[in-house]
C-alpha cells in the first residue's frame, strides 16, 4: 500500500498615493468579499476579484494566498505553485516579526509545499514544509503533510517521526491519524497502525484508502476474516480493481476458493491491466488444477496465459516467472 496522500484545501481596493500597502494579513472589504465568493465555490468570480485586488495592491500577500488556495481547490497545481512561490517571496520581505506577518509566511510556505507535493516535486516540497515548521514547529497540518511526503519517498522512519508530531498536535485530525497509520504500517507496526486506521475512519467516515490500509495491516497479522469484512465494506463504497483484488486474496487465504476466483475475475473486469489480479486468478486456477488431480488441463492453460500477460505488464516479477516455468 501505498499509503495513502492527505493535502488541502477578492475587486481591488486601491492604496492611495503616498500610503503603504496593507499588512500581509490585513483584510480589505473587497478582499473579504472576494474570499467570500471563493468560500461559496464561485471560483471564477473570486479569481476575477482577486486579480483586481492584486492589480492595485501587488504586495498584498493575503490576496496571493487566496489565489493559491483557489488553484489548489481547482486542481491546477502548476498555477498554485507559481502563486504560492510569489507569496513566499512577498511574505519574507514583509516579515517584521509581527504575528500576522509570520502567519502569512507560514501559510505561504505550507501552500507552496502542498502544490509542490501534488506536482511530484517531493524534495522541494520537503524544503517548503520545513520552512513552515521553522515558524510553527508543532503545527499539525505541516507535520502531517511532511510525513506524507517522506512516505511517498519511501522514507518511512522519517515519516513516522513527523506523523507522531502531527497526531500529538491534533488528535482529532483525520489526516493526521491516517498519515500516522500509513507510516506505522510502512515500518511494520501493524497492530498500532490498525488502531490509528480505526480512529481515522471514525473521524472521516468510510474512506476507501483508509479501508484498504486497514485491510492490508489486518492481512499482515493473519486476521483474514476481518480483512475480508473490511474489504467488503470498501467494495461497497467504491468497487476498484485494487480493492476487489485484495478481497480475492483474503478469500483465498480463508480457503474460500470460489469466492476468491469470482473476486479476481471481477477485478480483472474492472481493470484488465491490474497484474496482481491476473496473478491471483492464476494461482486459484493452478490450485483448481492440482486439487483436481491434474486431470483437466484447462485451468492450468488459462493460468499460464494469465501469468504471461502479467509478466508482459510487469516483467520484474521473479516469483511469477518461476511459477510460469514450473507449470509450463
Amino acid at each position: 500500500m501505498t499509503a495513502f496522500l492527505i493535502v488541502c484545501a477578492v475587486a481591488g481596493c486601491g492604496t492611495p498615493s503616498g500610503t503603504t500597502s496593507p499588512r500581509p494579513g490585513a483584510m480589505t472589504p473587497d478582499l473579504t468579499d472576494a474570499q467570500a465568493l471563493a468560500a461559496a465555490g464561485d471560483y471564477d468570480a473570486a479569481l476575477t476579484a482577486l486579480e483586481a485586488v492584486i492589480a492595485e495592491n501587488p504586495t498584498l500577500t493575503a490576496a496571493h494566498l487566496s489565489v493559491g488556495e483557489i488553484h489548489l481547490e481547482q486542481g491546477d497545481h502548476t498555477a498554485a505553485e507559481a502563486t504560492y512561490r510569489r507569496a513566499v517571496a512577498l511574505a519574507e520581505t514583509q516579515d517584521d516579526g509581527s504575528a500576522p506577518a509570520r502567519d502569512a509566511r507560514f501559510e505561504a510556505s505550507l501552500g507552496h509545499g502542498t502544490a509542490l507535493q501534488a506536482l511530484g516535486r517531493l524534495y522541494d516540497a520537503i524544503t517548503a514544509y520545513l520552512s513552515a515548521l521553522e515558524l510553527r514547529a508543532d503545527d499539525g497540518r505541516a507535520n502531517a503533510r511532511l510525513a506524507s511526503t517522506y512516505l511517498e519517498l519511501g522514507e518511512s522512519r522519517q515519516s513516522l517521526w513527523y506523523a507522531r508530531r502531527a497526531r500529538a498536535a491534533d488528535p482529532a485530525s483525520g489526516p493526521a491519524r491516517s498519515t500516522l497509520a500509513a507510516a506505522l504500517a510502512a515500518t511494520g507496526a501493524d497492530q498500532e497502525a490498525i488502531r490509528e486506521y480505526e480512529a481515522a475512519l471514525e473521524l472521516v467516515g468510510l474512506e476507501p484508502p483508509l479501508l484498504l490500509g486497514l485491510a492490508e495491516s489486518l492481512g499482515k497479522l493473519g486476521r483474514f476474516a476481518e480483512m475480508a469484512n473490511t474489504l467488503e465494506t470498501a467494495v461497497t463504497v467504491e468497487a476498484t480493481a485494487p480493492a476487489v483484488e485484495r478481497l480475492g486474496y483474503a478469500r483465498f487465504k480463508l480457503r474460500q476458493y470460489d469466492a476468491a476466483r469470482d473476486a479476481f475475475r471481477r477485478a480483472i473486469a474492472l481493470d484488465a491491466s491490474h497484474f496482481p489480479a491476473l496473478n491471483g486468478l492464476a494461482v486459484v486456477l493452478l490450485n483448481d488444477y492440482l486439487l483436481g488431480g491434474q486431470a483437466d488441463p484447462a485451468p492450468r492453460d488459462e493460468a499460464l496465459t494469465l501469468l504471461r500477460r502479467s509478466l508482459q505488464l510487469r516483467p520484474s516479477q521473479p516469483q511469477i516467472a518461476n511459477l510460469l516455468a514450473r507449470f509450463q
